[in-house]
């Protein structure tokens, strides 16, 4: 009987858990305006969400305003978003600034990060390059695909410290 009493608490105990997972998800559904959100992760890198519908009703936060973080010297900080398969095209728009030296900032594919992981001087090649500053405004289009905002510290300064001054969202 205790066996069967048991049998019967686990299984209702997995329903509620079912039930609680299904709302979080709806939730989540909602609160970014009917955007299904996915994460696009890469080992070693800090990971955000971007919206993964092609239709442009609101905006997702990639790095939020006044975020700070430390980039050393040969280091990358990067955050990964999706523009979705079958949509148009998605702005990306934020500024950053840089204290006391400067970093270099790209948006590169998830193909392109491989190689750049490999030789992060390549930086410099993406498309879509933000230079080697200590501030930038980031606004460009990008067609549907996996991406990642990076940020390296080629040398100079031991670290520094990286503020977004303007949220980095795609819309």
């Amino acid at each position: 009987m205790a066996v069967e009493q048991q049998k019967r608490k686990g299984k209702v105990g997995l329903a509620v858990a079912i039930i609680i997972i299904v709302g979080a998800v709806g939730l989540l559904y909602l609160s970014t305006q009917g955007r299904m959100v996915l994460p696009y992760v890469s080992t070693g890198t800090s990971s955000t969400s971007a919206a993964a519908s092609g239709q442009n009703s609101g905006s997702v936060q990639i790095v939020a305003q006044g975020r700070m973080f430390a980039v050393a010297v040969g280091s990358v900080k990067s955050f990964n978003f999706t523009v979705p398969q079958g949509g148009a095209s998605e702005s990306i728009t934020g500024a950053y600034s840089s204290a006391p030296g400067k970093v270099e900032a790209a948006i590169i594919t998830r193909a392109q990060y491989a190689g750049f992981a490999r030789s992060p001087a390549t930086i410099s090649n993406a498309e879509y390059y933000y230079g080697d500053a200590r501030s930038a405004v980031i606004s460009t289009q990008l067609p549907p695909g996996e991406y990642s905002l990076v940020f390296y510290n080629p040398g100079g300064v031991t670290q520094n410290n990286v503020t977004v001054t303007s949220a980095i969202t795609v819309r």
